[in-house]
């Protein structure tokens, strides 16, 4: 007899995965449609671009990631939201995010309407999202299928954008219902 265990008995590795976040907060959402509405904003860490203007740099910083498995981020949730029960993915880059869909899909069980902000760089939208903003850049643009499923479009634009941009947002604004341009 064997003093190993049966691999009945054996402890497989967890396979949860763990998602690196640089901040959870609530507040009100004060940008694009959404504006005045309570949320819990969940700050993924780490984005594939560099934008030099990013308004967000905490995504870059090592020492600001927190890694979260999904009954960890929903108790943080939870808590953070008090009965709120809607969710803005942001970043950072949530569509780079490893798990993506596993994630938004725990989320939509426990019942919270989820937004995602996203430069549309790294992946596929989740189906269950509820919301997509797709915040495009001028040095990356997206794949030119989010434009289609995008509830909304957000450019953030410089004091002086140049005239390509400035076309870039008057023709989607054409072809879409929804632009924000900030």
């Amino acid at each position: 007899m064997s003093d190993q265990p049966s691999d009945a008995t054996r402890q497989a590795p967890s396979l949860a995965p763990s998602y690196p976040l640089c901040e959870i907060f609530s507040s009100i959402q004060g940008e694009g449609s959404w504006s005045g509405r309570a949320m819990t904003f969940v700050r993924v860490w780490g984005c594939p671009l560099l934008c030099s203007w990013c308004d967000e740099p905490k995504h870059r910083n090592p020492n600001a990631m927190q890694h979260y498995s999904l009954a960890n981020l929903l108790q943080k949730i939870a808590l953070q939201a008090q009965g709120e029960p809607n969710v803005l993915l942001t970043g950072g880059e949530p569509l780079a995010l490893t798990g993506l869909e596993r994630l938004v899909q725990g989320l939509k069980k426990a019942g919270y309407w989820i937004a995602m902000e996203t430069s549309g760089i790294g992946g596929r939208p989740p189906a269950q999202l509820d919301w997509i903003t797709l915040s495009p850049k001028r040095h990356a643009p997206p794949p030119q299928a989010l434009f289609k499923v995008a509830d909304e479009i957000k450019y953030v634009v410089d004091q002086n954008p140049p005239p390509e941009w400035l076309h870039e947002i008057h023709s989607r604004s054409q072809a879409h219902a929804n632009v924000w341009v900030q």
